[in-house]
């Protein structure tokens, strides 16, 4: 196969660079030169498959997936998954040429050729009609934002040849909804696996992302010990089933008011998030564009999904819609939140809305933490630097990333057009970018 002189060029600088010398950005060139022969090595691979199915169609050699499994080393699973990336490029053979010129990852191909493999031969067809600008967009995206735009891409075209397409995959998902039970053997831990349908799993998380701030807020107002964010998760999962079922059996005397021997139950710590248990928290919230919810059919870069990304069928948004709290957000070309919430110590509800908008999830550069485990950083800080609790001074940043900040020693900043800079303690700028994940 004929080699591309920039390839040559990649493949040179790995054989002889010695990374141990190396500051940050020339290892940062010497990982994309190792990308560009890496991607050429995948596409030579595809060649091979090729050629070895021809061979085992006349019988002179195995199935292609055994050869790759028997010659070079990888998982029975792996070997599947190189096959099925000849197949895909076969079928789009643009994702072929731009893996053999190093523009273009095993990774982003393998993403069009999940989304591609599950589409009916029709709908497929018309996937691989758009691998010139999927090629295209995979230069731009990483490949967890390109697996979602292929994803994205799979569902238009099949809602435009059957409106009631998810609304079928959705139905199959909750019929396949189980919950597994079992006990660890070597760590005698109790594990539950619960595997659920989109809708009810974004319900179910609403309601424990919300327990895990009222335990967190409990542990405060006694003055514990901080947990463990795992172990405060599984301590919500326990105490949000067990006082759900307390309260449901008790009597109303049994949990307000005077009690035998003249005592009253307590009043909640004004700080506590646990006392605001009337207050009626939304089920669900789904972010979707006007023009999905009013024609049932999700446009191209149009999103329909829950705050954490999760995509909802069109129809099934439009029946929840009936009985919803509908918020609306007027959003600029390029999806920034031009409508802001006030001012306040911690984002309001309204503003956490606005931010879920434009955020899948935590900002920093290919992060994959939803926003619902995100905290709400303020760019300017609130007690150090006086910053206001506006839009434009709010980000949902992880646990992780959002410690990098306040004590790693790492810089961030936020312009209008909520275009961030990154930089490392020694100064260096480690990325530079919209922090905007969600299309307009």
């Amino acid at each position: 196969m004929k080699t591309d002189p920039a390839v040559g060029a990649a493949w040179c600088a790995v054989a002889g660079t010695d990374p141990a010398s190396l500051d940050r950005d020339a290892v940062a060139r010497f990982l994309r030169s190792i990308a560009s022969v890496r991607a050429v090595c995948d596409a030579a691979e595809i060649l091979a498959v090729r050629r070895t199915r021809e061979l085992a169609t006349a019988g002179a050699a195995e199935s292609a997936e055994n050869l790759l499994a028997s010659e070079t080393g990888r998982s029975s699973k792996d070997a599947r998954e190189a096959a099925a990336r000849e197949e895909a490029c076969a079928a789009m053979p643009e994702l072929e040429a731009s893996l053999a010129a190093g523009t273009m990852s095993a990774g982003h191909v393998d993403a069009a050729a999940l989304a591609h493999s599950k589409l009916p031969d029709d709908v497929a067809d018309e996937f691989a009609a758009h691998a010139d600008s999927l090629a295209a967009r995979s230069r731009q995206l990483g490949v967890d934002a390109f697996e979602r735009e292929c994803r994205d891409l799979a569902r238009h075209l099949t809602a435009v040849r059957d409106a009631n397409a998810e609304v079928d995959e959705l139905e199959r998902q909750k019929a396949a909804s189980s919950v597994k039970r079992w006990v660890d053997k070597l760590t005698g831990m109790h594990k539950t696996l619960i595997s659920l349908d989109p809708v009810r799993d974004a319900k179910m998380w609403k309601v424990l992302n919300n327990q895990v701030k009222r335990e967190n807020q409990k542990r405060t107002c006694a003055v514990e010990a901080p947990l463990p964010f795992a172990a405060l998760q599984a301590q919500a999962v326990v105490n949000a089933v067990t006082e759900t079922a307390n309260a449901n059996a008790a009597s109303p005397a049994a949990t307000s008011g005077p009690v035998a021997g003249g005592r009253a139950t307590p009043e909640p710590c004004p700080g506590c998030a646990s006392g605001a248990a009337a207050i009626r928290l939304p089920e669900i919230s789904i972010l979707c564009g006007l023009n999905t919810l009013v024609s049932g059919i999700r446009a191209i870069g149009e999103v329909c999904e829950s705050d954490d990304g999760v995509a909802i069928p069109p129809d099934t948004v439009r029946r929840l819609a009936c009985d919803a709290k509908i918020i609306p957000v007027l959003l600029g070309t390029d999806g920034e939140v031009l409508d802001q919430g006030r001012k306040a110590r911690t984002a309001t509800p309204a503003q956490r809305n606005a931010l879920a908008a434009m955020h899948r999830g935590c900002a920093y550069p290919s992060c994959t933490v939803g926003f619902s485990d995100s905290r709400i950083h303020h760019i300017r800080w609130w007690w150090e630097h006086y910053g206001r609790t506006d839009i434009d001074n709010l980000l949902p940043l992880c646990e992780q990333h959002h410690h990098l900040v306040h004590e790693g020693g790492w810089g961030l900043t936020l312009d209008a057009a909520r275009t961030a800079i990154w930089t490392r303690p020694d100064g260096s700028i480690h990325y530079r970018g919209t922090t905007i994940n969600r299309g307009p």
